[in-house]
């Protein structure tokens, strides 16, 4: 996240997306700075689902349970799910 929020410092108005290397419009997000804010939002809203569902007075979640409630309303699939997964592992890992 601290490189996300440093990016907000920089001046630009296009992203070019970090999995591709070629230079084709669908590859370059034109309001960049909107964007990025949008991401952010998005991982910090993140954060804050994954800290309220684990409530002082209830049981500890299991890691499948977590994963349902933060990810299971959106029904994900093959590739699309294991990357929820290991995102999901990563902001655990962040927030411990």
């Amino acid at each position: 996240m601290e490189t996300l929020y440093s990016l907000r410092k920089e001046t630009f108005n296009h992203i070019c997306l970090p999995h591709t290397a070629d230079l084709n419009t669908h590859s370059i997000i034109v309001d960049g700075k909107t964007k990025l804010e949008d991401y952010i939002k998005y991982r910090e809203d993140r954060d804050k689902a994954i800290v309220a569902a684990f409530k002082p007075d209830e049981a500890l979640l299991s890691f499948e349970q977590l994963y349902e409630v933060i990810y299971g309303p959106r029904n994900l699939q093959g590739p699309i799910k294991e990357a929820a997964y290991n995102n999901l592992k990563l902001h655990l890992d962040k927030l411990v």
